[in-house]
């Protein structure tokens, strides 16, 4: 199990790395979530979120992929 995660992770990173390389947008992009007055019900703002799709595992948690970045320095 411990394989298969490392393994899993070194695709992640490489998938990152051609994003930054390639300027791949279609494997981590953005998605933006509306900040909703509670009072007016009114959109504010906007809150962008980075996402993953992995080619290989399909969605991927950001808490996954950052926290892969981060550990490898991308």
């Amino acid at each position: 199990k411990m394989y298969q995660s490392i393994q899993r992770e070194v695709v992640l990173v490489e998938e990152m790395r051609r994003v930054i390389e390639d300027k791949d947008q279609s494997i981590i992009y953005l998605e933006f979530q509306p900040i909703v007055d509670a009072k007016t019900r009114k959109i504010v703002e906007f809150e962008a979120l980075a996402r993953m799709n992995s080619s290989q595992f399909g969605r991927v948690s950001p808490v996954e992929f950052i926290e892969a970045a981060e550990k490898n320095l991308i």
